[in-house]
C-alpha cells in the first residue's frame, strides 16, 4: 500500500491551476509520498530495530540529499525540490523492507521486491490501457494517423498534463519486455501474454518515439546475447513475432482510417452536425498528404535537426553545470538554467547534484552493473528456470531505462522511470550479494 501511494502521486505536480477541483485533488496527491514515508518511519520505530541500509539505498539517499541541499542554498521553492524529496520518501519505504526482513523471519527480500515490481506493473498497465484508448479516440476525432502527433491535440487530461507519446512508448516497451520474457521462461504460462508483447511493440511503432525504439533495440540485442545459444529464438519464431506485430500495427492504422472515412461520408451526407470535422479532414490532407500515403510514418531524422535540438541542450547543460560543478545547481536545474529539459540522465544528475551527487548516484547502480557485467562474462547453462526469467527481466528493464537515459532524464528524478528502476536495482543488488556470498563460501 505504501508503494502504491508513490504511484498514485505521479504527475500531480503538473496539475492545471485554473481548475480548482482538480488542483485540490492533485495537491493532495502530491503529498502522498510524504504521508507514506511518515508511516514507514513510524513502522520502523514500532519494530524496534535499526535497519541495515544497502549500498544502493545509501547512494540514492546521498544523491537526493545533495540535490536538496543545493536547492536550499539556491533558494528554490518546494515544488522544485519535490522530485528529489520524493526520492528520499521512496527509499525510506524500501528501508522499511530491510527492517521487516531483519525482524520477521517469514518475510524475505525477494518477495518484497516482487510486490513492489508487481504493483508498478499493475499501475503501468492500467495507465497504458486508459491513455492508449484515449489517444485512439483523439486520433479518430482529429483525423490523425500518426501517434506522435496526438499529444499536441490533447496536451491535458483530468486537470493535468497528459502522458506524452514518449511516455506511453516507454510504458509499452516495458510491458512488452516483461510479457515476452515471462512467457518464454514460463513465469506466466498464458498464451495471450505472447500477444500482449506483440501489441506493445505495435503500439511503440504507432507512436514512433525514437528514444524508446533505440532503447528497445539495444536491450533486445543485449538480452539475445545473454541467452544460451540453444535457448535463443529461431529465425522462424522471430519472423512470426514481427508478422503478428505488423498485422496489429496495420489494424490500428486501418481502424483510424476507417473511422475518418466514415466521419467524412457522414458529414458529406448531412448525417453529422459538426461540419468542422469535414473541414479539418481536408486541412489534414493539405498538411500531411492524402490517405494511404507515407504520412503515417514520422520523419525520424529530420534534416538539420536530427537530435531534436538535444545536442544544443546538452552543450548548454554542460556550461550550466560548470558554474557549480561540485554540488550542482539544485532540483530542476535544467528548467531554471537552460529553460529546457536537458534530456540526458547523466547531465541531469550533474546539473542538479554536481560531481558529489553523481558519485552517490553511481553507488546506487554499482552492484546492478557489476552483476550484469558478470552475467555477460559467465553465461548461465542451457537449463531455463523461472528464477532465470525474473533475473533476465530485471536486467532487460535496467538496460532499457539506462539506454533511454541517453535521450531522457529517465530515473534521475522521481517519476515513472524511477519507480520502475528501484525494484530492479533492489533485485539486481540482492542477486549480486547472493552471488558474492556463494563465491566466498566456495573459496
Amino acid at each position: 500500500m505504501l508503494w502504491a501511494a508513490l504511484w498514485l502521486s505521479l504527475n500531480a505536480e503538473s496539475s492545471i491551476s485554473s481548475d480548482n477541483i482538480f488542483s485540490t485533488f492533485h495537491g493532495y496527491r502530491l503529498l502522498l509520498p510524504y504521508f507514506a514515508s511518515g508511516l514507514a518511519i513510524l513502522w520502523i520505530y514500532h519494530l524496534r530495530t535499526i535497519p541495515k541500509v544497502h549500498i544502493w539505498q545509501f547512494g540514492a539517499l546521498g544523491y537526493a540529499f545533495t540535490v536538496l541541499i543545493s536547492s536550499a542554498i539556491a533558494g528554490l521553492d518546494f515544488k522544485s525540490m519535490h522530485f528529489h524529496a520524493a526520492i528520499v520518501c521512496a527509499i525510506l519505504i524500501t528501508i522499511l523492507g530491510n527492517a521487516l526482513v531483519q525482524k520477521k523471519k517469514e518475510i524475505n527480500e525477494t518477495s518484497l521486491v516482487m510486490v513492489a515490481a508487481s504493483t508498478g506493473l499493475i499501475f503501468l498497465s492500467c495507465v497504458f490501457v486508459v491513455f492508449f484508448a484515449r489517444d485512439i479516440l483523439q486520433a479518430i476525432n482529429n483525423n490523425i494517423v500518426r501517434g506522435y502527433d496526438i499529444a499536441a491535440i490533447a496536451p491535458h487530461q483530468f486537470g493535468m498534463e497528459s502522458p506524452r507519446p514518449t511516455g506511453i512508448s516507454r510504458t509499452a516497451s516495458i510491458i512488452g519486455l516483461v510479457s515476452i520474457i515471462f512467457y518464454s521462461f514460463r513465469v506466466l504460462q498464458f498464451r495471450h501474454i505472447y500477444f500482449v508483447a506483440c501489441i506493445c511493440v505495435a503500439v511503440l511503432l504507432f507512436y514512433q518515439a525514437r528514444g524508446s525504439i533505440v532503447a528497445l533495440l539495444v536491450t533486445a540485442c543485449l538480452v539475445f546475447c545473454l541467452l544460451p545459444p540453444a535457448r535463443r529464438p529461431s529465425i522462424r519464431q522471430s519472423f512470426l513475432f514481427l508478422a503478428i506485430t505488423t498485422a496489429i500495427l496495420f489494424a490500428i492504422w486501418v481502424t483510424i482510417y476507417s473511422f475518418i472515412f466514415i466521419n467524412m461520408v457522414g458529414v458529406g451526407q448531412g448525417m453529422l452536425s459538426d461540419v468542422n470535422l469535414f473541414n479539418n479532414y481536408f486541412d489534414l490532407q493539405t498538411s500531411q498528404g492524402n490517405l494511404g500515403n507515407s504520412s503515417v510514418i514520422r520523419t525520424l531524422f529530420p534534416e538539420g535537426n536530427v537530435t531534436s535540438g538535444r545536442l544544443g541542450h546538452w552543450v548548454n547543460g554542460i556550461n550550466a553545470f560548470l558554474n557549480s560543478p561540485l554540488f550542482g545547481l539544485g532540483g530542476q536545474a535544467d528548467r531554471f538554467h537552460i529553460d529546457h529539459n536537458v534530456s540526458n540522465l547523466l547531465l541531469y544528475v550533474l546539473m542538479c547534484g554536481g560531481v558529489i551527487g553523481a558519485l552517490f548516484a553511481g553507488l546506487c547502480v554499482l552492484k546492478p552493473m557489476i552483476f550484469i557485467w558478470k552475467r555477460f562474462r559467465y553465461r548461465t547453462g542451457e537449463e531455463i528456470t523461472i528464477q532465470d526469467g525474473i533475473i533476465l527481466c530485471s536486467i532487460s528493464i535496467f538496460i532499457f531505462l539506462s539506454v533511454r537515459g541517453v535521450f531522457e532524464n529517465s530515473y534521475s528524478l522521481f517519476n515513472v522511470d524511477f519507480l520502475l528502476a528501484v525494484p530492479v536495482i533492489w533485485h539486481l543488488s540482492f542477486c549480486q550479494d547472493i552471488k558474492r556470498g556463494s563465491t566466498l563460501r566456495d573459496n
